[in-house]
């Protein structure tokens, strides 16, 4: 199937998906001028200035591994809406990803999506810092766990997201925030990233070690995962990762002695530097 169009970053909504629609509508006012296509029956919003396409689809996200066979980018980020049973307001990244042999969500078994580990600690920051100057401050922000689809196997990705509930989804100024996060991440890449290794799925200690020195996380193995991936599944999630990985970042109490003794021989023997947090 030919790809049929081309773009620096692509950003990726769902109409379907309150939260995506209303990230997609800011992303729209800070565009400024556009270009308005249909690609295949698609919805295409194009920004010459920025090299930039903004995608509609509609349905899940997690299931859109054919967004490749429509735009040819350097970099995808999906807008979407974040669900958890805490319901708790929070803004969130991660990278598309399965660790294990289930895949209920989208994407593939034991698979990843490339991480964009800078441009995601790019997102991430915005997010952090401007929160408060967005009437959000009391709103969790993290990464997450890799998990969920699609799977892309050319395009570097990630999620940008708004939780938790209908109220959150719909909020004006989250939507206005992460489109900005979203637009300032794009096309931005750092010299290395860092795997991270155990702790809930919403990751505090990683998430509080990557701002404070700057270090950019790709993919996150969290410790519910531990017991039921290899070696091979973390060295696979390195090499699916845009920088060189060059350490692991481990919340040491956020994992047992076993794990660690099964998993990180493999990362050192492959000259990844093993960093506790």
């Amino acid at each position: 199937m030919c790809l049929v169009l081309r773009a620096k970053t692509l950003l990726v909504y769902s109409r379907t998906d309150p939260a995506s629609s209303n990230i997609a509508s800011h992303v729209l006012e800070l565009l400024g001028k556009t270009e308005e296509l249909t690609v295949r029956g698609y919805r295409v919003v194009y920004s010459d200035e920025l090299n930039l396409v903004l995608l509609e689809l509609e349905g899940e996200l997690i299931y859109a591994d054919y967004v490749e066979d429509l735009v040819e980018a350097e970099l995808a980020i999906f807008l979407s809406r974040h669900e958890a049973a805490a319901r708790r307001p929070s803004l969130t990244v991660h990278v598309p990803g399965n660790w294990t042999e289930e895949a209920k969500h989208g994407g593939r078994p034991q698979s990843f999506c490339i991480a964009p580990a800078f441009s995601m600690l790019v997102a991430l920051n915005v997010l952090w810092t401007e929160r408060a100057d967005y009437g959000l401050g009391d709103w969790l922000c993290s990464y997450e766990a890799t998990h969920h689809g699609p799977y892309l196997e050319k395009l570097p990705a990630f999620f940008v997201e708004i939780g938790s509930t209908e109220t959150e989804w719909r909020n004006e100024r989250a939507g206005e925030l992460v489109a900005v996060s979203a637009l300032e991440s794009a096309g931005k890449q750092g010299g290395e990233a860092f795997l991270g290794l155990g702790g809930p799925h919403y990751a505090p200690k990683l998430t509080s070690y990557a701002l404070e020195r700057k270090a950019p996380l790709g993919h996150i193995a969290p410790r519910y995962v531990l017991d039921s991936i290899s070696s091979s599944v973390l060295l696979k999630a390195v090499d699916r990762t845009l920088e060189p990985v060059t350490g692991v970042v481990v919340d040491w109490k956020g994992t047992k002695k076993h794990q660690r003794e099964n998993l990180l021989p493999s990362l050192a023997e492959r000259g990844v530097r093993i960093i506790r947090a």
